[in-house]
């Protein structure tokens, strides 16, 4: 069985490596320290504190993100994905969140967890993904709610 907790945290540096090897995007707002809306997130980590996991959560213009969310690729697959979005959601719901939103590199994990897939129209203008010059080049990400 696998060792860890989770720790919620304002540290958003700390998941630096791990979201890009997941190929994550990873974009820091003017203080250089966290992404724009932040609100935290939650750290999985290992025994000796190193990171299993992550995830994080951004507000922007009324909107609820779950901004980042990634496991080590040789850790995928042993349900600490699913721990790290519980606390996301649990979280966005004690701030009086109703839904959240995401742009999903695996949609396949949030469709499992009721997530639906969105139109680019339907879309609310919180994301950077459909002004970037990789959108649709090599980065092709679902846009995904769900409500709470």
């Amino acid at each position: 069985m696998l060792d860890y907790r989770i720790q919620e945290t304002q540290d958003y540096l700390q998941f630096e490596d791990l979201f890009k090897s997941s190929d994550l995007e990873f974009h820091l707002d003017e203080s250089g320290l966290q992404p724009e809306g932040s609100l935290g997130g939650f750290a999985c980590l290992g025994p000796e504190g190193e990171i299993l996991a992550g995830a994080v959560i951004t507000q922007r213009d009324g909107y609820f993100i779950l901004n980042d969310i990634a496991v080590r690729e040789d850790l995928r697959g042993q349900g600490l994905g699913q721990v790290l979005l519980e606390k996301s959601l649990d979280k966005i719901r004690d701030l009086g969140g109703q839904s959240v939103y995401i742009t999903a590199k695996a949609p396949g994990f949030f469709k499992k967890y009721d997530f639906v897939f969105l139109s680019p129209e339907e879309t609310p203008d919180i994301f950077s993904c459909l002004d970037c010059n990789r959108y649709e080049e090599d980065c092709f990400p679902e846009f995904m709610m769900r409500d709470l």
